[in-house]
C-alpha cells in the first residue's frame, strides 16, 4: 500500500538530520516532536509557495510590453487633446492639462512627441489662463490651474510661457476656512462634495508646496483637510499620500499607500471609487502614488498587476474605456472620462516604471 506524503516526508527527515520521534520514550514527547516537525513542514512549504508567487507577480507584464502600450496611447492622447481645443477652445482640468501632463512624461522617458507641439500646446494653455484672467467677471478655474501646474513639473523646454510663474498668484478662490472648491463639473462627481474639494485642496497644496503665493493661506487648508473624514476614492488616497510626502510626513503617506494597496482588486487594478470595478483611472492614480511616495523595489507584486491589468484592459487606438466619475452616468463611459482615464493610465505606468 502506497504511504500518504506526509509520513514519506516524515522519514526523510527522520533518517537524515532528525531523531527518530519513535525513538523518543516518552509518549507525550513523540506527539510533541511529530506535530511541532509537521509544523515546521507546512511552514516551509506555505513560505515556498508565497515566494513562488510573488516571485511570478513581480515578473509581470515585461518593460517592452508596457513601452508598447504606451507608445499606442501617444498618439491617442495627441489627437484627441488637440481636437478639444479646436472644438472647445478651453482649458478642461480632465483634458488639456492631463495631455500635457501624460505627453511631457512621456518626453521625458524617450517616447516619440515632438517638443515643438509640447511647446504650442503649452503656450495656447497659458494664454487661454491669462484671457480668463484678465476678464474682471471671471477667475482661472483652481482646477486648470493646479494641474498645469503639477504637469509643469515635466515641462523641460526652456520655452515655457512667463505666463506660468504668475499662476500661483491666480489662485484666488480659496473660501474663508481654508479650502479650495472643486470647479466644473467636479461637483456633480459620485462621492461626498467635501471629499471633492478636499481632493482639489490637496491638489493645490501640492502645486503650490514651496512657493510663494500672494492668493493662498496654506496652514489654513492644511487645518480645514485634518477636519475630514477618509475619503472612498482611489484618487483621495493617492493624493493624500503625496501630499503627505512632499510635506515630510512619510509615516502618513505609507499609511495611504497601505489603504490603496488594501483595496487594489483581484485584477490587479482600482476603480476610481475603492472597491468598484477596476479602471484606468483609479489605477492610475494609485500607480503614480506607489510610484512616488515608496521606494524602488517595494509593492513589486502589487504593481507588476496593476500594470498586467492596464495591458490587457487597454483598446486598441491605445485608450482604455473608463467610465464616467459623475453620478447622473453611473457606470457609462464617456469621451471626457475615456481620455482622462488614458491619460492617468501612462502617467502610472510611466512613474511604475522604476518598480
Amino acid at each position: 500500500m502506497r504511504r500518504d506524503a506526509e509520513s514519506e516526508t516524515h522519514e526523510i527527515i527522520a533518517n537524515s538530520m532528525m531523531p527518530d520521534p519513535n525513538a523518543i520514550g516518552n509518549q507525550a514527547l513523540q506527539k510533541a516532536w511529530k506535530e511541532m516537525i509537521h509544523d515546521m513542514l507546512l511552514r516551509a512549504c506555505i513560505a515556498v509557495l508565497a515566494f513562488a508567487f510573488a516571485h511570478s507577480a513581480a515578473a509581470g507584464v515585461s518593460s517592452e510590453e508596457v513601452r508598447s502600450a504606451i507608445e499606442r496611447s501617444v498618439p491617442f492622447l495627441e489627437k484627441e487633446g488637440v481636437k478639444w481645443m479646436t472644438k472647445r477652445k478651453c482649458v478642461s482640468c480632465h483634458q488639456i492639462p492631463a495631455m500635457l501632463w501624460s505627453l511631457n512624461h512621456a518626453r521625458n522617458h524617450g517616447f516619440d512627441v515632438a517638443q515643438s507641439k509640447l511647446d504650442e500646446w503649452t503656450a495656447w494653455s497659458a494664454e487661454k489662463m491669462a484671457t480668463i484672467d484678465e476678464d474682471p467677471k471671471r477667475q482661472p478655474p483652481v482646477d486648470n490651474l493646479i494641474q498645469l501646474m503639477l504637469g509643469r513639473q515635466s515641462y523641460k523646454s526652456e520655452a515655457a510661457p512667463k505666463r506660468f510663474d504668475r499662476f500661483p498668484d491666480w489662485i484666488s478662490s480659496q473660501q474663508t476656512n481654508g479650502f479650495w472648491k472643486a470647479g466644473g463639473q467636479l461637483p456633480r462627481q459620485k462621492r461626498p462634495p467635501r471629499e471633492t474639494d478636499e481632493a482639489t485642496t490637496m491638489w493645490t497644496l501640492l502645486a503650490l508646496t514651496g512657493i510663494g503665493s500672494k492668493a493662498s493661506d496654506q496652514a489654513a487648508a492644511r487645518n480645514w483637510l485634518e477636519d475630514g473624514k477618509p475619503g472612498v476614492s482611489a484618487e483621495w488616497w493617492a493624493v493624500r499620500a503625496l501630499l503627505a510626502g512632499q510635506s515630510g510626513r512619510p509615516a502618513k503617506a505609507q499609511r495611504a499607500i497601505a489603504k490603496l494597496l488594501k483595496n487594489q482588486n483581484e485584477d490587479g487594478g482600482w476603480g476610481w471609487i475603492l472597491g468598484a470595478k477596476s479602471d484606468a483611472l483609479g489605477t492610475g492614480f494609485a500607480l503614480h502614488a506607489i510610484g512616488r511616495v515608496t521606494r524602488p523595489g517595494t509593492h513589486a507584486a502589487a504593481v507588476a498587476k496593476a500594470r498586467d491589468y492596464l495591458l490587457q484592459s487597454q483598446r486598441k487606438d491605445g485608450s482604455w474605456s473608463v467610465p464616467s466619475t459623475k453620478k447622473a452616468n453611473e457606470e457609462e463611459p464617456e469621451p471626457t472620462s475615456i481620455y482622462w482615464g488614458t491619460a492617468w493610465a501612462v502617467i502610472g505606468l510611466l512613474d511604475s516604471s522604476n518598480r
